[in-house]
């Protein structure tokens, strides 16, 4: 793990929770037993916990779960350990690995898209019957207003970045919530999706420029043909004078098993 890395999951935490659908977090919470075990994949630092956790009656058990050891012990110096766990697994090979049951519920954040269709296959297979919540899916390719003319080679760019190997296999990317859904619709699930997309202003400054650098860098990876620092100088100088709005699709999604 990168300084950036760290730096960009302390940015877009201040931006999730007020795109994160309420709704969906209320009724996850509802529907999860007083005394099961919450189980959060990819953990990271400890931020889908501190947004959830809000939204339930007690004090859940809770199980952090990440493949990132630095990323791991910040979860842990910032969470109570009287009630929440980790575990190092790296859920590409060992999904078998991870709690399940009646007395399981399972949440993830920012995390399906970078997932692939066997995997996504693989999850549903073994979590149909546990109350599921899953956050913060990117749905799209990022949208800038005003257009620029060099916006659709980059956005290219992009969605075919986003559905590279990122551990999984072939990422799934923009259509993994859509995927998920025909998944446990199939195995009999009830399933409800919310969108939670980022709209990002001028006080989004820090951000908005983090989201910029990192589509310029893998535009640049892609090798696409246009002046790309041009490009990320012209739209960051926009959104500095306030021109500029960026938003970025994700969609929220809760499952639970029908009552027979």
């Amino acid at each position: 793990m990168s300084y950036s890395q760290n730096d960009w999951l302390s940015l877009r935490e201040r931006c999730d929770p007020r795109s994160r659908s309420e709704r969906l977090a209320a009724a996850f919470a509802e529907i999860t037993s007083p005394d099961a075990l919450v189980v959060d994949l990819g953990c990271g630092t400890g931020a889908n916990y501190r947004y959830l956790s809000r939204f339930f009656r007690t004090s859940m058990k809770w199980l952090c779960i990440d493949n990132d050891s630095i990323l791991l012990e910040q979860a842990a110096s910032s969470l109570p350990t009287d009630n929440v766990s980790f575990e190092r697994l790296d859920l590409s090979a060992n999904l078998c690995g991870v709690p399940k049951g009646s007395g399981v519920a399972v949440t993830a954040s920012a995390f399906l898209d970078m997932t692939s269709n066997k995997w996504i296959v693989d999850f549903a297979n073994h979590f149909f019957d546990t109350p599921l919540l899953i956050a913060m899916t990117t749905s799209g390719v990022f949208q800038l207003d005003p257009q620029d003319r060099d916006d659709k080679p980059i956005q290219q760019a992009i969605s075919s970045h986003q559905q590279s190997d990122q551990g999984f296999g072939p990422a799934v990317g923009t259509e993994a919530t859509g995927f998920l859904v025909r998944e446990l619709e199939r195995l009999g699930c009830v399933v409800e999706i919310a969108d939670s997309s980022w709209e990002l202003r001028h006080n989004d400054l820090a951000l908005m420029k983090s989201v910029i650098a990192g589509v310029a860098r893998r535009a640049r990876l892609m090798r696409v043909s246009i002046d790309v620092d041009a490009w990320e100088c012209r739209r960051i100088e926009q959104f500095q004078s306030g021109e500029l709005q960026l938003r970025v699709p994700h969609l929220d999604l809760l499952s639970y098993p029908k009552v027979a």
